[in-house]
């Protein structure tokens, strides 16, 4: 009997691993599975091909991988705890092979394009899956809705609103390509932000006010002219009224509206409360960088050495608590791990980001990509840890894809062979 040939299409198998790691980020440790796998085809095509480092069309993709792991390389010289920060440095390389698979991979334009109705999908059916948690109190995988905060498919961690910021720029491209824009403008919005209170995640509010900042910027610059902008200010502002009128009456939502009220009033004491008490874990980082202000104290170093810095009444290391694992503020989480000098390569990394995103003259895909890490990277966040493996794994899908290129094709590109029974189709 003739042996079966499978016919695989190219395009759709790079598109399914990279949507798969897409998809599980809503998992707490099943991403990395995934990434491995990006990163061992990373590794082949480099090995393969080591010319792609400086070449022309690929090494933007280097440069910004080598100004954000660099600094981490040199912070082991004076590194608090060697070990750990031994082990986050170098574990950290498979981004750079995994990253570069997504962008090899991004650069055939049907992957590109499936790779982003893909993920248009999953943050609509996220949306969906929340809505469906909120009104039934329990969501499409049988995860529950406490009444207090609103997790989704990412149950039981509250990444949901972070995950929806983000990427909440792209429900809004593919909205920009259709007929009534406004009407779906004001229905997406709505439900976004109505889903953003209901996760009660004040980072993530920061993000999605970003993202759509943004995102009016990009259609000021294409449509030039105030109607197109006053429409999509009129939006955001209908939307946000609507929402916040229907969740005023969830009781963590009210509860964090008299915490944020504490910013208000000047004493030191109700701000660090308002702040979840981020003014402590602030104050002792900026203990930790004046230490070491050159090249820090090694990634993930602040959790090792909290206690040696804080103040002895620190509300973190209360009730035999050790600490916290970061200091919940994007900038200085870098300035304490990795000095003056991890903070030079990553505002160099985001002037970069900046200046492509002015660069761009349209509403596009690539686009809403940049936007993406500029907002997962605002130096000013306050959700996860930079170097943490989840976050750093979110934002190495999207620079890739941020910095393809898909019909420019890479040089020297060789074609990617599963084996004697692939064929391309």
């Amino acid at each position: 009997m003739e042996g079966v040939r499978i016919n695989l299409d190219k395009d759709v198998f790079h598109a399914a691993i990279i949507l798969i790691t897409f998809a599980l980020l809503g998992t707490q440790n099943a991403v990395h599975y995934p990434f491995a796998l990006m990163s061992a085809i990373g590794l082949w095509l480099i090995v393969k091909n080591p010319s792609v480092i400086y070449e022309k069309d690929s090494r933007n993709f280097f440069y910004v991988f080598a100004l954000v792991w660099s600094p981490m390389l040199f912070s082991l010289l004076g590194a608090i705890d060697l070990a750990s920060a031994g082990k986050t440095t170098f574990s950290y390389l498979h981004f750079l092979f995994g990253g570069y698979y997504v962008y090899w991979a991004a650069h055939r334009e049907k992957t590109y394009r499936l790779v982003g109705a893909g993920v248009f999908a999953l943050v609509f059916f996220a949306l969906s899956d929340a809505l469906i948690q909120f009104i039934f109190a329990v969501d499409l995988f049988g995860f529950p809705y406490d009444g207090a905060t609103l997790k989704g498919l990412f149950y039981p961690k509250e990444r949901l609103g972070m995950f929806l910021a983000v990427l909440s720029p792209l429900i809004l491209y593919v909205i920009s390509t259709k007929r009534y824009k406004i009407f779906f403008y004001v229905a997406a919005i709505s439900l976004i932000v109505f889903i953003l209170l209901l996760c009660v995640k004040r980072s993530a509010w920061v993000m999605f006010g970003l993202s759509m900042l943004g995102f009016s910027y990009l259609i000021w610059m294409n449509y030039g002219t105030t109607k197109k902008f006053v429409a999509m200010g009129f939006s955001v502002l209908a939307a946000f009224t609507l929402s916040f009128a229907v969740v005023m009456y969830t009781p963590t939502y009210k509860n964090e509206v008299t915490l944020s009220s504490g910013f208000s009033s000047g004493e030191m004491q109700k701000i660090d409360i308002a702040s979840n008490y981020r003014l402590s874990l602030w104050r002792t980082g900026l203990s930790m960088f004046l230490s070491e202000p050159v090249n820090g104290i090694g990634p993930r170093g602040y959790r090792h050495v909290y206690a040696e810095y804080a103040d002895p009444t620190d509300f973190w290391l209360r009730d035999g608590e050790n600490g916290q694992t970061h200091p919940h503020l994007q900038l200085l989480e870098i300035a304490v791990e990795t000095g003056f000098v991890g903070l030079t390569g990553f505002l160099l990394v985001y002037l970069f980001f900046l200046r492509e995103i002015f660069r761009e003259t349209k509403i596009s895909m690539k686009a809403v990509w940049i936007l993406a890490v500029l907002v997962a990277w605002f130096p000013l966040n306050t959700h996860l840890a930079f170097y943490g493996s989840y976050w750093a794994s979110f934002v190495w899908l999207l620079i890739p894809l941020a910095l393809a290129q898909p019909n420019v094709g890479l040089s020297k590109k060789k074609g990617f062979n599963l084996g004697k029974g692939y064929s391309e189709g």
